[in-house]
């Protein structure tokens, strides 16, 4: 709490965004957090309204001035708000608004599906905008096209936390996973995360469980092991 008060924007953004992770109830935070979202730096008024929704709670949000941050230039300040007056006020539908007008921009696009996966069943208005994210395409060769699975995956992601019941959703992660390996270790994580209803991804699963890549085998034992335990769990393991 004591690093929000540090000359350094940099390290005050960093306290933000540390606070944050916690997800719990942080008092002695709020008033410094408040204060940050009229700070100079683009960086700490971004990690102050993210780090809000996640620490105060609805009788200490400082909901005028997350208000005032909808109107931003920068799309992640606008969007942690949005996303903070969610939490707080429950309006999903101004929200999701502007999670949306952001996802048509590519700056902030990314940052814009993972809120919308944060919101999960309340954000269901926001399907056909995410279904449209995984089936992009590019029309051409160039710099983008190494963006893009990483976008549908975070797409596939969000619309598996709104609506669970999506095998097309597994389906286009492990596609991204096929076609960008960089993205393979997140795509386990995901699926094992997702416990049963990934099933259909086992065999993807076992086939980087016998890789060479001592990593991506560990990553891959431990989804393979939620998945199971889950079904058991579940009493779906038949």
């Amino acid at each position: 709490v004591q690093a929000l008060n540090d000359k350094a924007a940099s390290v005050r953004s960093r306290a933000a965004f540390a606070l944050a992770k916690t997800r719990q109830p942080v008092p002695e935070a709020v008033p410094r957090l408040t204060a940050m979202l009229s700070d100079s730096d683009r960086q700490c008024r971004f990690a102050a309204a993210f780090a809000l929704g996640r620490v105060a709670t609805s009788a200490e949000a400082p909901l005028p001035e997350l208000r005032r941050l909808q109107g931003e230039v920068d799309p992640y300040v606008r969007a942690s708000a949005a996303l903070s007056l969610w939490r707080f006020a429950g309006d999903s539908h101004s929200t999701i608004r502007t999670l949306l007008d952001i996802l048509e921009t590519e700056n902030g696009r990314f940052f814009a599906v993972e809120c919308l996966g944060e919101m999960g069943a309340e954000a269901k208005s926001a399907l056909p905008a995410l279904w449209s994210a995984v089936q992009t395409r590019p029309a051409d060769t160039g710099e983008m096209d190494r963006e893009l699975p990483g976008l549908r995956l975070q797409a596939a992601e969000a619309i598996v936390k709104i609506y669970p019941p999506s095998p097309e959703a597994i389906s286009v992660i492990i596609q991204a996973m096929n076609e960008a390996p960089w993205l393979t270790s997140r795509g386990i994580v995901t699926l094992g995360q997702l416990g049963p209803i990934a099933k259909s991804a086992i065999p993807t699963l076992e086939k980087a469980l016998g890789g060479t890549n001592e990593a991506i085998r560990r990553v891959a034992a431990e989804a393979l092991r939620k998945i199971a335990q889950q079904r058991g769990v579940n009493g779906t393991n038949k």
